[in-house]
This record gives structure tokens, C-alpha cells and sequence, in this order.
């Protein structure tokens, strides 16, 4: 056990699976959805829950369903939900979700799989287990990022994915199994939310929305939702609804905890920017993690800054003189210009003529005649 957790917890939130304590509401709000959502399919029935990590979701489960048996490779895990969570119609073991001989055919009336598909490769492996082990009118409840939103147009890859799916490819897998297969998209919001008396308008995914962007309220597309849920059957579907809403009564009254950088550095690894808070702590986290290499990088710009304007004023000087002496040739130019019409001047020719008369005439007589 670890000594730092409290003593009713063996496992914490490390981003592999979700803990109902972690301080990050949208996670909380993504993954106790679904297991709500399966809650009002699952009401007395047989329920595996494959890949029941902290248990939270199989004691949501147990609270309707006949029995509820969840499978989690992680004995840590399996330990820890068998101690927080105890009823007579819930079983917890420490079992791989591809080691499913010991069940037999049609065993459950409901298999739930919600975000461990694409913690493994062996996806029809899996999904062709789960329809063995259903009842044939039961029901394969499934979830799992969108690969061309989550990770692709986000570049991110969370580290604990093996291999994740598109829309298209998760629809392949699930009806490759089941004749029947239902689909929704998920993300969290933060708002508002107008629901339509009209069951034949369009759903929430292609409906009217108005967003928050840069600080400005503006009409605009939902953002793209990073998540998909299905639900799949051989034979039919019961009534499902088009649109599904998970609603935390009063949670706009309370107050956003303050992020500590230091504790968010040792205590929490970086994931996915998706909401406010997350966006927060994520700022948190760069501006105490670099705050040198900001500094160094500034002073470096000042440097830079610096040796440019060093470069420029020795380029000017240079410019300056270059300047000043095409200002003297062109001075020494149009001085040449004039002299040179002055000598060609009959005033010019007549006194260089008187010149070189006197300098013929002696001395001696010059200066005889001065006297």
C-alpha cells in the first residue's frame, strides 16, 4: 500500500484509469456519465464490466442491475474497489479482458466496456468475446476516444493507448458483430443547453450553438466531440435517447480550486487541454516548469535585440561617411566645372597672358619703377 494515499485508497489518479476524487471535473463528468447512461439499460439484469478499474462504475451498476461482475488487470485495483465498494450482487476480479473462457455462452444480459478498448490491440478479439458471452437481445455498451479528434487534430497521445479507432473504424469493429448498432458522440460543456419539444429536429451534434471565442460571444458549430459511445445488439435495440444530458446541479456555485504549481508538478502528469480548468492547471504547469528558459530566452531576445542595433548604428555610421564623401567628390566635382569654364573665359585667357608678360620683365626694373 502506498503510505501518502488515504487508507480507504490503494490506487490514485495517474491518467491510466479514473479515480471519482481527482480534481479534474471533466474527467469525472466524462466517465460517470457513462456509467449512468448504462445504469438505465442495465436495471435487473446480468452485467460484466469489462476493464472496472477504481469500481466506481460497477457500484453505479450494482445499485440496479441483478448482479454485476467487474474485470480489471490491475490487482492493485481489484483489491482496492473489493474494499470501497461491497455489496452482495457485486464481484470484483483481477482477470484480463481477453481471458474469457471461464464464462459461458450467453452469460450476461449486458457487457459494458467503457474506455479500455483502445488500451489493447486485440479489438476483435474482444468485441467477438463480448458477443458471445450476450444473450442474443442483449447488449454491448462501449466507449472510446476518436482518434482523428482526441489525439489527431489535438496532437496529443495519451501514453497509456495502444491502439485507438476513428468513427468509421469503430463502427466497422461493432457491426462486423452485432446486426444492430446505435451511436453518440460525447464532450463536455459548460453553458446553457435549449432541448426541443420536436423529436424531428436535429440533435444536439449538427444543432445551433453559441460559443466563446478569444472573449467574445459569437454564434458558431459545437466544437468536435472527442468521444463515442455505442450501443450494439444482435438482434434489436430498445428505445434510446437522441440526446443524453449529464447535469451537476449547482456546480456554477462552486468555486474553481487554485492550482498549485509545485503540487501539479508532483502530483500530476500532463494530459489533453479540453476545458477551462484543465487549461489552467496546464498554464500552471509550463509557466512553474520553464520560468528559466522563459528568463534565459528573454535575455538571449535582449542580446539578440542588442547586438542588431550594434550592427545597425556601425551600418549607419558607414552610411553616413559613404555619404559625406560623395557629397566632397560631387563638391570637388562642381568646383572642377567651374573652373573649368573659367579658364576657357577670354578673362581667364587674358590675364594668364599679362602673367606671363611680367614674369619676362626683370626684377630690377620692376622695382626701379615702384620707386
Amino acid at each position: 500500500m502506498n503510505p501518502e494515499l488515504p487508507p480507504d485508497r490503494l490506487i490514485d489518479w495517474t491518467g491510466e484509469r479514473c479515480v471519482p476524487w481527482a480534481d479534474d471535473r471533466q474527467v469525472i463528468y466524462e466517465h460517470l456519465h457513462r456509467y449512468i447512461f448504462a445504469a438505465g439499460l442495465a436495471s435487473g439484469l446480468r452485467v460484466l464490466d469489462l476493464g472496472s478499474g477504481e469500481g466506481y462504475g460497477a457500484a453505479i451498476l450494482a445499485e440496479v442491475a441483478e448482479s454485476v461482475t467487474g474485470l480489471e488487470i490491475d490487482g492493485d485495483a481489484v483489491e482496492h474497489a473489493s474494499r470501497r465498494y461491497r455489496a452482495p450482487n457485486l464481484e470484483f476480479r483481477c482477470q484480463s479482458v481477453l481471458d474469457l473462457d471461464a464464462f459461458a455462452d450467453e452469460s450476461f444480459d449486458v457487457v459494458v466496456c467503457f474506455e479500455m478498448i483502445e488500451h489493447i490491440a486485440e479489438h476483435d478479439e474482444l468485441v467477438a468475446s463480448a458477443r458471445r458471452l450476450l444473450r442474443p437481445e442483449g447488449l454491448f455498451l462501449v466507449s472510446t476516444p476518436d482518434r482523428e479528434i482526441y489525439s489527431e487534430a489535438a496532437d496529443y497521445h495519451n501514453p497509456f493507448h495502444v491502439k485507438e479507432l476513428s468513427r468509421t473504424e469503430f463502427t466497422e469493429l461493432l457491426t462486423g458483430y452485432f446486426g444492430h448498432v446505435a451511436m453518440w458522440t460525447q464532450s463536455v460543456v459548460v453553458g446553457s443547453i435549449f432541448r426541443s419539444v420536436d423529436e424531428s429536429l436535429e440533435g444536439l451534434e449538427h444543432g445551433d450553438a453559441v460559443n466563446v471565442v478569444d472573449g467574445t460571444w459569437k454564434r458558431d458549430a459545437l466544437p468536435a466531440p472527442p468521444y463515442l459511445l455505442a450501443v450494439a445488439s444482435a438482434t434489436s435495440l430498445p428505445a434510446l435517447p437522441a440526446v443524453s444530458v449529464l447535469h451537476h446541479h449547482g456546480a456554477l456555485q462552486e468555486p474553481v480550486p487554485e492550482a498549485s504549481p509545485s503540487s501539479v508538478l508532483e502530483n500530476e502528469p500532463l494530459y489533453e487541454l479540453w476545458d477551462v480548468d484543465r487549461l489552467r492547471r496546464q498554464v500552471a504547469i509550463y509557466e512553474f516548469a520553464i520560468a528559466d528558459e522563459i528568463a534565459a530566452r528573454r535575455h538571449a531576445q535582449v542580446d539578440l535585440l542588442v547586438g542588431h542595433r550594434r550592427e545597425d548604428a556601425l551600418k549607419l555610421s558607414v552610411e553616413e561617411l559613404e555619404r559625406s564623401v560623395q557629397e566632397r567628390i560631387e563638391e570637388a566635382r562642381q568646383i572642377q566645372t567651374k573652373l573649368d569654364e573659367l579658364q576657357d573665359s577670354r578673362a581667364w585667357r587674358a590675364v594668364t597672358s599679362y602673367r606671363r608678360l611680367r614674369e619676362r620683365v626683370p626684377t630690377g626694373r620692376r622695382c626701379s619703377r615702384n620707386r
